[in-house]
């Protein structure tokens, strides 16, 4: 039997809702909390909506919208004639308890072991990174995108390409953008390859999650940077990965310690053109060095050539790529440092006898980059802007490396040395100031960020700590005028001498 609706039914509602909602969410939300809860009962006759409009000091509009949607979801029902009642719902129909916090235990969520290695490595929170302010490294500078030509390149493929190009692509890539990717590659970086070895994935991250999903099993070996670009590291630790730390400068004595230490790696990760974080250029002697332990201990080299269009001093450096003789290496390569990260493109040349292998799990992993994007970075390439836009955006990024650089001996020469800086969008900083060094990179760069200073710490890239002379600071300069830099130059040097005049 319909229980009476004469009750005042806002001392029932007193769950919390969140206060940015609508009017009418939030009272949604307290009714469904209080129906969930018991504290109103299966079968009760709520108030007309006039009635509840005056008890609540509502409108009559967010009482009905509220009632709409928990008709909707079936915790409300209507009786014609008789007026609206509380569904009868077992607790196997609530999907969830008000307030009940999920549970966070991995162990709890029956996760797969390669689950709970992705959930336990430790990833960097890009939120409490002061975006777009500097020195945040990573970016380019977003505002020089061609807007205006890509949007009208976008616009032309997307009225013309073929009935096929919208169809599903299951060849890892459309073979007029390999095509493009493939000149491109053996003109600027000296890349060899045919277009069948380009492999199209949405982003440089995906491509090192596809690599580990074919060459990675839990417990591993593998070479890796130290310190090391972290996004890799989060890829390679997630698949299980046992890490050994590879020199990065040419240190005869460091290098063979590491091979000592770990004789056959399954892959080795390096960033031979622009080492990250350190902005180090692997010699010719340690890349062929490299090839041939690759060829001899039968191990995959994983080339991350990320930002490697951009080179301010000397002759560009070829990719390692170009010297592999035995086809041990795996170059990646993106659009996100060059245009934007919002286009989701990067690509992968494959040896050959990988291809096949990766066209697979690319299947599988549903992280292809949309066609309609791909033909028109095909046309943005074919057409010459894209070189054009390279050269602009070279120009532009040396003129600020060089306002950096010029701040930095002007203010900060007493604190900070910079490391190599001939090539990328951001370049490393040593700390040569004893006080400086006692505190430590991430004590260092925890107070700057503090001060809406974006940086990072050298010792965050390590796979053991760094000593006080390897530690330092990643300075980007790419997105930011040379205005910018020289004020954040000028606030770092003040940050600097307070934390030196304590003892």
């Amino acid at each position: 039997m319909a229980q009476n609706s004469n009750f005042d039914i806002q001392a029932l509602l007193t769950s919390q809702p969140d206060q940015n909602l609508p009017q009418w969410r939030r009272l949604y939300q307290q009714i469904k909390s209080a129906i969930l809860t018991h504290k109103l009962k299966a079968d009760l006759r709520l108030p007309a909506s006039r009635t509840l409009a005056k008890q609540l000091s509502l409108s009559r509009n967010t009482i009905i919208s509220a009632f709409d949607q928990l008709i909707a979801e079936g915790y409300l029902v209507t009786k014609p004639g008789s007026g609206t009642f509380v569904a009868n719902i077992s607790p196997d129909q609530a999907l969830f308890t008000p307030n009940k916090k999920p549970q966070t235990n991995h162990n709890s969520l029956n996760l797969s072991q390669r689950g709970r290695e992705i959930t336990s490595v430790k990833r960097a929170n890009f939120n409490q990174v002061w975006r777009y302010t500097p020195f945040q490294s990573g970016l380019p500078d977003l505002t020089q995108f061609p807007r205006a030509e890509f949007a009208k390149i976008l616009s032309h493929v997307t009225k013309t390409a073929a009935i096929d190009q919208l169809d599903y692509d299951y060849s890892g890539g459309l073979k007029p953008f390999k095509q493009a990717i493939a000149t491109y590659l053996g003109a600027s970086r000296g890349v060899i390859c045919a277009p069948e070895q380009v492999l199209i994935v949405s982003g440089s991250q995906a491509a090192l999650d596809l690599t580990a999903r074919l060459m990675i099993d839990i417990g591993d070996d593998i070479w890796f940077e130290h310190p090391g670009y972290g996004g890799a590291h989060s890829v390679f630790a997630a698949a299980g990965a046992n890490f050994h730390a590879m020199p990065i400068i040419d240190d005869e004595h460091q290098f063979q310690t590491a091979i000592k230490s770990c004789p056959n790696p399954k892959l080795a990760y390096i960033t031979p053109s622009h080492q990250h974080p350190t902005g180090a250029t692997m010699s010719l002697k340690n890349r062929q060095t490299m090839l041939q332990l690759a060829e001899e201990r039968n191990f995959w080299l994983i080339e991350d050539d990320y930002d490697s269009e951009y080179r301010y001093d000397g002759r560009p450096i070829a990719a390692l790529q170009g010297l592999d003789q035995s086809h041990r290496t795996i170059y990646i390569g993106t659009f996100s440092k060059i245009l934007s990260p919002a286009l989701r493109c990067a690509y992968m040349v494959l040896p050959p006898q990988l291809v096949e292998p990766f066209n697979a799990a690319l299947f599988n992993a549903g992280i292809n980059v949309p066609n309609i994007i791909q033909l028109a970075l095909t046309e943005f390439i074919n057409s010459g802007q894209f070189t054009s836009h390279i050269r602009k955006m070279r120009v532009l990024y040396n003129t600020r490396r060089m306002a950096l650089l010029d701040a930095i001996d002007e203010h900060l020469s007493d604190y900070i040395k910079p490391m190599s800086t001939n090539a990328g969008m951001h370049f490393a900083v040593k700390i040569i100031h004893p006080k400086l060094q006692k505190l430590g990179d991430e004590k260092i760069a925890e107070t700057l960020r503090q001060n809406n200073i974006s940086i990072r710490a050298l010792s965050l890239y390590g796979l053991t700590p760094l000593s006080p002379e390897q530690q330092g600071l990643l300075l980007g300069f790419a997105p930011f005028t040379p205005r910018q830099l020289t004020q954040a130059t000028l606030k770092m040097a003040d940050i600097f001498a307070k934390l030196c005049q304590h003892p």
